[in-house]
Order: C-alpha cells, then structure tokens, then sequence
C-alpha cells in the first residue's frame, strides 16, 4: 500500500487537479478488477 500512497501523493503533488484524481482513482479500479465487471 505504500507504493500506491506514494504513487497518490506524486500524482496530487505533480497536478494538483481532479482531474489527476479522478484518473487515478479509475486506475485504481481497474486494477481493482471493478471495471471489468
């Protein structure tokens, strides 16, 4: 879980915008598996 927070906080840094957010939120879904059902 600590490379997927570092991972959050360089997105949120980097950006800044929902728009990163909401990107990595849908990343984290698709790995989630959540999207594919």
């Amino acid at each position: 879980m600590s490379s997927l927070q570092k991972l959050s906080y360089k997105f949120t840094s980097k950006a800044g915008n929902q728009t990163s957010l909401l990107i990595f939120i849908l990343f984290i879904l698709y790995r989630g598996g959540l999207v594919l059902n």
